[in-house]
């Protein structure tokens, strides 16, 4: 299990307001692990404000 502080590492640069598919593209081009792209994959299509937001939805699908 990738931990908040890991997903924050590998998301650290990730600009606001974006989309689950920025995530998703931010998080592989910048080597994050294939279980981190995966957690991001799981979210709900919506924008994301903040990482308070990519918390929030990835504590929906866990």
């Amino acid at each position: 299990m990738v931990s908040t502080t890991q997903l924050a590492q590998q998301l650290k640069g990730l600009t606001f307001p974006c989309r689950k598919a920025d995530c998703v593209a931010f998080a592989r081009e910048h080597g994050a692990s294939a279980e981190a792209v995966a957690m991001l994959e799981q979210m709900p299509e919506r924008r994301f404000d903040s990482m308070a937001d990519v918390w929030s939805a990835l504590g929906e699908v866990a």
